[in-house]
């Protein structure tokens, strides 16, 4: 609740905490909508959802870089060792998946994505939430307001495989609307960098589900 306040504080686009029953673990929140992302992702103003979205989890990682005692709350499973580990865990899934598209094994292709498993690897994870899906992303009924949900769950990882997850749900064959919608959120990332590692990640996140 307290970090749900102090995000609201900061202008991030939250539900209002209204409280929580610590025995019972509810926390009574703000009806922002009964859309989520998922709800508007093939509706043709997807990409405005999507941009507006992506634009609050970057304000929350910003938030929660600016005090070190929210580095406190990570929850076991979510510490920057752990997202190493689990990272490491998933080539030999990324491997499988890149098999099934290959349809045999293919060296080059092995050793291209083992390079950008590791490039990705490398880069600076931020503080944000760890439990993404469009579900946890809720959209206003009237208004432009959009709402990120599910943020008792705080640990390390990179905003681009956040931004890949929260806006593609699992689904083998994605549609030619939600391939624009992918478009929009590599343009709704601040950097270049940012825009290729969004795209590795979108990669490696479908040949995981493939895998």
């Amino acid at each position: 609740v307290d970090l749900l306040r102090s995000l609201r504080a900061a202008g991030v686009s939250v539900p209002v905490p209204f409280g929580a029953d610590p025995e019972g673990q509810f926390v009574f929140l703000e009806d922002v909508g009964h859309r989520t992302l998922l709800d508007v992702l093939e509706s043709e103003d997807a990409g405005r959802w999507i941009r507006r979205a992506l634009d609050q989890l970057i304000r929350v990682e910003t938030h929660l870089a600016t005090t070190h005692a929210w580095s406190q709350r990570v929850i076991p499973g979510g510490r920057g060792s752990d997202l190493n580990r689990a990272w490491a865990a998933a080539l030999p899934e990324m491997m499988s998946g890149l098999r099934h598209v290959t349809g045999s094994p293919d060296r080059a292709a092995e050793a291209d994505i083992e390079r950008l498993h590791d490039t990705l690897g490398r880069r600076p994870p931020r503080l944000g939430p760890i439990d993404y899906q469009p579900r946890n992303i809720a959209v206003a009924n009237r208004g432009p307001r959009v709402g990120i949900l599910e943020l008792a769950k705080v640990g390390w990882d990179w905003t681009e495989r956040r931004a890949v997850q929260y806006t593609s749900p699992l689904e083998s064959s994605p549609s030619s609307r939600r391939l624009t919608g992918l478009d929009v959120t590599v343009a709704a990332m601040p950097t270049v960098e940012s825009r290729c590692a969004l795209d590795g990640h979108h990669l490696l996140f479908r040949l995981v589900h493939l895998g």
